[in-house]
């Protein structure tokens, strides 16, 4: 596909122009490729009875840990896809033109990096109860944020989330090393994502780090916005020394956090195909 790549507020832009089409068309291409991942993720098999995920779904049942993973990895892929068609407007009969806000674009890559490494952080224990606990936080925080959501609503919740509260504590009976408190006290999306960034293969990429600065310009955080948006003086200094900017967005900065984005999603990806299949038996 050939594109024009024309960030907003071209005019006044700071960055260096073949800099910029360089991590353009490296943007465009990861989002494609994300694109292709999401459609192959719509035809994964079922998982095989005898595979590492088949055992994990059934200590985990009525909440398969396969279904959580797949569910929060497709949800990963669509807000990657929804940035695609964020940058990408088709002019009708002429070549389509790249573009890129300042802020919008990284409520989806904040979205994405917590959805894929929250897959990778429950598929991840190789000991049965971690399984299990985490699922349970994972699964119990559902039902509260459910709960709390009808409640605002003028609803009441509370009879299904104490059925599903009772089913969790029975999931979690056989298991001496988890306490219904450690269920209940659940996980906080920092505790998941240093988990995730501790892991080996990737320790390098510290996914905490990336989601912060997301999460930042998610927010409206001025920090944020100097750190990854190009800014051009509006107008000379006053005499306190104030300045004041126009900002524009970045296709570098927007392909360091998408390429963060790209790697826990391929790699949580591939864990689930590797976790789906039965091992092979020599």
């Amino acid at each position: 596909m050939t594109t024009e790549h024309r960030p907003f507020g071209t005019r006044d832009r700071v960055s260096d122009s073949a800099d910029e089409q360089e991590h353009a068309e490296g943007l465009l291409g990861l989002l494609n490729d994300m694109a292709a991942l999401r459609d192959e993720m719509n035809q994964w098999p079922a998982v095989e009875p005898g595979s590492p995920l088949s055992d994990n779904d059934k200590i985990t049942h009525p909440f398969p840990t396969s279904f959580e993973i797949r569910y929060l990895l497709m949800v990963a892929a669509d807000n990657l896809h929804g940035l695609r068609n964020m940058l990408i407007e088709e002019g009708e009969g002429s070549t389509p033109t790249m573009n890129v806000l300042p802020f919008a674009p990284y409520t989806l890559l904040r979205n994405a990096i917590e959805c894929a490494a929250t897959a990778i952080w429950l598929i991840e224990p190789k000991e049965q109860h971690q399984t299990v606990l985490r699922t349970s936080q994972f699964t119990l925080e559902d039902a509260k944020m459910s709960n709390k959501a009808l409640t605002a609503r003028g609803g009441n919740g509370d009879e299904k989330y104490e059925h599903k509260k009772g089913i969790i504590q029975r999931m979690i009976e056989p298991y001496a090393e988890i306490s219904w408190k450690k269920v209940n006290d659940g996980v906080k999306v920092t505790e998941m994502l240093k988990v995730v960034g501790a892991l080996p293969q990737l320790e390098a990429l510290n996914p905490l780090s990336k989601w912060q600065i997301a999460s930042g310009m998610a927010h409206g955080k001025q920090w944020a916005g100097l750190l990854l948006s190009d800014r051009k003086e509006s107008a000379p200094p006053e005499q306190n020394g104030d300045s004041y900017f126009h900002v524009y967005g970045n296709f570098k900065n927007l392909y360091w956090l998408a390429s963060s984005a790209r790697s826990l999603l391929v790699e949580a990806s591939n864990q689930v195909l590797d976790m789906s299949r039965k091992p092979d038996v020599d």
